[in-house]
């Protein structure tokens, strides 16, 4: 018998020990995430009406609440800098925070919120009257 079929002789009873062979454990894979690169009429009209409402404006928190790509957020935050809706607050080289530059309008006093949840709790009962 030669060494070389001694060798695969070897290695097979190897693998009828082992169970078999050895299987490599499959990672978990990340969820694609598709944001926009360009922008869309609907995403630039959101983008107007909020963006200069939200008290810190950062890139991840346009990538998230807009669904865009980091750059496009990148451009869309100095376009609003430009416009004098955002100032910057920090400058760093992982984060850079802006905010408002005016401040929102007061809500009237006749408006009311219709978002506020209503108070829950035992209903009252009137007191009985007495039977004489």
């Amino acid at each position: 018998i030669s060494s070389n079929s001694r060798k695969h002789f070897f290695y097979f009873l190897f693998l009828v020990k082992m169970g078999g062979k050895k299987k490599w454990a499959k990672g978990k894979v990340r969820e694609k995430i598709h944001n926009l690169v360009v922008l869309d009429a609907k995403v630039h009209g959101s983008l107007v009406k909020e963006v200069p409402k939200m008290k810190i404006v950062t890139i991840c928190g346009l990538t998230e609440k807009f669904k865009v790509n980091g750059s496009l957020a990148r451009a869309i935050i100095q376009e609003f800098v430009k416009l004098g809706h955002l100032k910057k607050v920090s400058h760093n080289n992982r984060i850079s925070i802006y905010t408002r530059t005016v401040e929102p309008e007061p809500k009237k006093e006749g408006e009311e919120e219709t978002k506020g949840k209503k108070k829950k709790g035992k209903k009252k009962k009137g007191k009985k009257k007495k039977k004489k």
